[in-house]
Formats: C-alpha cells, sequence, structure tokens
C-alpha cells in the first residue's frame, strides 16, 4: 500500500511531464501547425488500459484486479521493456479473462491497470439519476456493498408506474413492461456522479491507477496494424495550433490490452470500429438525443424510490422516444429528469 501511494504520488508531481512529452509518431514527434519539432512523449506501460472512467469502465478495471489477485497473475520479467502477464492456472472459465501472453515464473508481482477519464474528477462528469439493477454490483463487490456504499447505493426503488401523456394534457396508466419491473430484482434509484466516485475509490483501493483529466485522443498502433495502447491529449495549444506558454505534450499509454469504455459513440471506439469493420455484417446501430437534468423540488413533492417512466407528449407519433423522473435520495430533494 505504501509503495503504490509512493507511485501514485510521484505520477501527481511528474503530472506537467505526463501531459506533455513523447509521441506515438516518432521519438521527435510531429510540429504542432509547423514549426519546430515537438519533444517526445513521456511513454507509460501497463498491463491493460482502460479508456472511460464510467460505471463500466470501473467496473472492469475492478474486476481485472480482482481475477488478477484470486488466480495468480504474476509478472515473469520485462524483456524489451514489456511485462509478460499469465494466471498460474491453465483452467479457463467464462469468470476468467483470456491469456494475454506466455506463462510467467516469477511470482509475487500484480497485473497493472490504468483508468484514463477526461473528467478532473470520478464522476465529474456523469450527470444523471439511475435506476440500477444491484445483481452485478453484488457479484462485484459482495452482498453488502449497498451497506458499504452509503448514500452513494441510492434507494430502493418502491414505486415504478408507466405513462402515456397526451398533447391535451391527460394521461393513461400503462401496465410497466417486464424488463422495466425493477422491484422484482430490488433495484435502486442512484445518482450516477456519487455511485461513479465510489467506484473509482474502490477501485483505487484494489490497486487500478486513475489518471482522471487525462483525455485519450488517439490509439496507438503496433507495426502488425494492432491497437497497441493510445495517446492522451496536449495541453496549452494556441488558436493558431501552435504550442502555447504552457504547453504540455499527452502521453503516451502503452498496454498489452486496450478496452475502450467511453460510452455512445466514443471517438476512439468509432475509429476503432472503422478500421477494423466491426460493424460490418451487423445489425445497424441506432442512436437517440437525450436531454437530462437534476432537479432540486420541495419537499412535499419529493417522494424517494419513486420512478416514472413516459411515452408519448411531447412527441409526435412518428418519433421514438419518452421521459423519465426518477426520484432520489439523499439531501437537496432531487428528481432525475429526462
Amino acid at each position: 500500500m505504501l509503495a503504490r501511494a509512493a507511485r501514485r504520488a510521484a505520477a501527481r508531481a511528474a503530472a506537467p511531464a505526463l501531459r506533455g512529452l513523447s509521441s506515438a509518431e516518432g521519438a521527435a514527434g510531429a510540429p504542432h501547425g509547423g514549426g519546430t519539432a515537438l519533444p517526445p512523449r513521456e511513454v507509460i506501460q501497463v498491463d491493460v488500459a482502460v479508456v472511460g472512467g464510467g460505471p463500466a469502465g470501473l467496473a472492469a478495471a475492478l474486476r481485472l484486479k480482482q481475477v488478477g489477485q484470486r488466480t495468480g497473475w504474476v509478472v515473469a520479467g520485462r524483456e524489451g521493456g514489456w511485462p509478460r502477464v499469465e494466471r498460474k492456472e491453465k483452467r479457463r472459465s467464462a469468470h476468467h479473462p483470456p491469456r494475454l501472453v506466455q506463462r510467467a515464473t516469477e511470482a509475487g508481482a500484480d497485473i497493472s491497470v490504468a483508468v484514463l477519464d477526461k473528467a478532473a474528477t470520478p464522476g465529474a462528469h456523469t450527470l444523471s439519476g439511475a435506476v440500477i439493477d444491484p445483481r452485478p454490483l453484488a457479484t462485484l463487490l459482495g452482498e453488502s456493498w449497498a451497506a458499504d456504499a452509503g448514500s452513494a447505493a441510492g434507494v430502493p426503488l418502491t414505486r415504478d408506474a408507466f405513462y402515456f401523456l397526451a398533447r391535451s394534457g391527460h394521461s393513461l396508466r400503462l401496465p410497466v413492461p417486464p424488463p422495466m419491473r425493477g422491484k422484482k430484482v430490488g433495484a435502486r434509484i442512484v445518482s450516477l456522479s456519487e455511485l461513479v466516485a465510489w467506484l473509482a475509490s474502490r477501485a483505487e483501493a484494489a490497486g487500478v491507477d486513475l489518471l482522471p483529466g487525462f483525455a485519450a485522443t488517439d490509439v496507438i498502433l503496433d507495426g502488425g496494424g494492432a491497437v497497441a495502447g493510445v495517446v492522451t491529449g496536449d495541453s496549452g495549444v494556441s488558436k493558431d495550433g501552435r504550442p502555447g506558454p504552457r504547453f504540455a505534450r499527452g502521453a503516451e499509454i502503452r498496454a498489452r490490452a486496450t478496452l475502450l469504455a467511453e460510452g455512445c459513440r466514443g471517438s476512439l471506439s468509432e475509429r476503432v470500429m472503422e478500421r477494423y469493420g466491426l460493424r460490418r455484417d451487423c445489425q445497424p446501430q441506432t442512436y437517440a438525443l437525450g436531454l437530462k437534468e437534476v432537479w432540486s423540488v420541495p419537499p412535499d413533492r419529493h417522494s424517494p424510490g419513486t420512478a416514472w417512466h413516459t411515452v408519448g407528449a411531447p412527441l409526435d407519433g412518428d418519433t421514438y422516444g419518452g421521459g423519465f423522473l426518477y426520484h432520489m435520495g439523499g439531501d437537496g430533494h432531487r428528481v432525475a429528469v429526462g
């Protein structure tokens, strides 16, 4: 624990360097908008790089650390600067990730996982209430996760309703569709911002290296055309595209495996899907425009644990969509509206 804390302190002290040295294009780097070549990027090597610090990215990072610790992943050496990592077990199951590299021979080290996110702090860019199925979190963190999370676990779903809204101002209550009947699975209404911040603390305690404020802007390809990591964005670039007085180069995060957990239409995910034809022979992806806010309402209008879903007005009959109201717990009498 002390060694990990020391490494994190050193990384924080070197933040300007991490934000602005080496180059995915080469040692010297390409100039911004012409001019002199830039210095090389700082190169950080990890076993797994996760792009996106939302619920999916943090849960995946935490699971990797759990599996690595339980099944005995070890680092066998650093030939050419690269760790060779593998589980001691030969048995594979749906609960274990596939082999990364050749068998390790030196025990005592753990698989390294880094999570990059553009937000300055975990959860800062996650504005939404949500009704969640708690069973995956119980599998990941144990049945006592809600008690451990405190207010981040939200409140149990106690009442759900589904309405058709007419343009006349009237409404018709409809049966709640089976996939949305959250009370049967013990669903909870949470603030995703608070849940993500708590998940980040659990991931960090498990040994995941969190890099908030580092937005991945490009994918690194190796000589064979495979993804070999990501590059974080440069900072301090002036309006004309040239390095400004506070210019700092982004870091080069090289990894044996890269997990893109950017969410809907992530910029790197879109590039990777296009490059490797991952959407070929698939059903067309559909998207919707979403608007959401968090309101503070008078206490007499606040009913923690209540969730409403709607269809109909203000949309017309040719437009697919709907709305929601989630009454969250905690202070402030908050309601998520979307």
